[in-house]
């Protein structure tokens, strides 16, 4: 037993997951879990936010429902068109934190670490809860949903 041990307190969650994986930069990136998502029935949510519009565009034509997707604000032209071709999946945007995020439900996690391509993955029920409750939809409610009677140019 550690000397000090975490706590759950209001700056996060103390959890012993039961499957974690750290993906290093050896040419596996959080983008290549997008085209693991189509071949699963799971509700999927994701924010985006250094995603190729490519990746993107490649898992909303592979699984247009059960997604709830967080997209950079700069990529509102793109979020307004898919949200007209694709009605049954919900879009926001957001200009908030720069953070790439995957949750699949009902338990599995993917975060970037850094930027330098390090990423995260874990299966774990209650550090999914954690992340989908606080991370998530607190971005998912101060972002902005997309109108699909909009035009797609934001000038």
């Amino acid at each position: 037993m550690r000397k000090y041990p975490w706590k759950d307190d209001v700056h996060g969650l103390r959890v012993v997951p039961e499957e974690i994986k750290l993906y290093h930069t050896s040419g596996h990136t959080i983008g290549m879990k997008l085209s693991q998502i189509a071949r699963m029935d799971s509700y999927v949510s994701i924010m985006a936010f250094g995603f190729s519009v490519e990746a993107l565009e490649g898992i909303i034509n592979k699984r247009p429902e059960r997604l709830d997707i967080i997209l950079h604000s700069s990529l509102q032209p793109h979020a307004i068109r898919w949200a007209k071709e694709y009605p049954t999946i919900s879009i926001r945007t957001s200009s908030g934190p720069l953070r790439n995020l995957i949750l699949i439900e009902p338990e599995t996690v993917y975060c970037d670490i850094e930027r330098g391509g390090e990423h995260i993955g874990i299966r774990d029920r209650r550090i999914f809860d954690h992340f989908h409750d606080h991370v998530f939809m607190s971005e998912w409610r101060r972002a902005q949903e997309v109108c699909p009677q909009c035009p797609a140019s934001t000038s």
